[in-house]
C-alpha cells in the first residue's frame, strides 16, 4: 500500500502563520512617482510680473506699426492698404487701452524688432505663432498683421 502525502494545512491556518511582508518595491500600487513625464513644468503656475518693460514695448509696438503702415500708403493700392490700415488700427487701439496680454505685447515687439531689422522671415514666425495661439481672440488684426509684414518687405525690397 502506498502512502499518501499528508494534507495542507487549512486555508485560515495559512494565512495566521505567514509573516507579514512589505510588498515587492516593483509593486506599482505603492509606488511613488516623482518627475513623471507628463507632469507640467511648476514654472507655467508662476504669475508672470514683468509689467513695467511692457508699457514700453506697446509705445515701441505702435510707434513702428504706424511708421511701416505709412511705408505701405506711399506705396501700393489704396484699397488693400485700407484694409490693412482698418485692421491694424483695431490693433493700436487694443494695445492703447491695454486690452492685450503680455505675451501678446512682447510677441507683437519681437515682430516689429524683426520688421525695423528687416528680418521678414522671423517676423513671419513670430505671426505664425500668434495666429496658431490667439487667432480665436484676435484674428482680425492678426490677418491685417501679416499682410502689413507683407507689403513692407515688398515696399523695401
Amino acid at each position: 500500500m502506498t502512502q499518501l502525502p499528508p494534507p495542507p494545512p487549512p486555508a485560515t491556518a495559512s494565512r495566521k502563520t505567514l509573516p507579514a511582508t512589505p510588498p515587492p518595491s516593483s509593486d506599482f500600487r505603492t509606488a511613488v512617482i516623482k518627475n513623471h513625464w507628463n507632469d507640467p513644468p511648476k514654472k507655467i503656475f508662476h504669475k508672470n510680473t514683468d509689467d513695467e518693460d511692457v508699457t514700453l514695448d506697446v509705445q515701441e509696438v505702435s510707434k513702428t506699426l504706424s511708421s511701416k503702415l505709412e511705408l505701405c500708403k506711399s506705396t501700393f493700392e489704396k484699397r488693400i492698404v485700407d484694409d490693412t490700415s482698418r485692421r491694424i488700427g483695431t490693433l493700436l487701439g487694443e494695445l492703447e487701452k491695454k486690452e492685450l496680454s503680455n505675451d501678446v505685447v512682447k510677441s507683437l515687439h519681437t515682430l516689429t524688432n524683426a520688421l525695423e531689422a528687416k528680418e521678414y522671415t522671423k517676423a513671419l514666425e513670430v505671426h505664425t505663432q500668434l495666429m496658431t495661439t490667439q487667432y480665436e481672440s484676435h484674428g482680425n488684426w492678426i490677418v491685417g498683421l501679416k499682410r502689413l509684414v507683407d507689403l513692407t518687405e515688398k515696399a523695401s525690397a
